[in-house]
């Protein structure tokens, strides 16, 4: 059976490859790239967070 760790892991990473891949398709014009930037750190951050704790346990 599969750990939560490595299904959250997967998740996240299924999550980040979307989220690649949908901007390649569909790329921003630059006031959208501007907010998807200030909006992105914190994604990010908070992604940071939930894998530290993921991989701490």
């Amino acid at each position: 059976m599969v750990s939560m760790k490595n299904f959250y892991t997967g998740m996240l990473t299924g999550v980040a490859i979307g989220a690649v891949a949908g901007m390649i398709i569909d790329p921003l014009n630059d006031k959208q790239s501007k907010e998807m930037r200030k909006t992105a750190k914190g994604v990010f951050a908070s992604i940071g967070s939930v894998m530290d704790y993921l991989l701490g346990k």
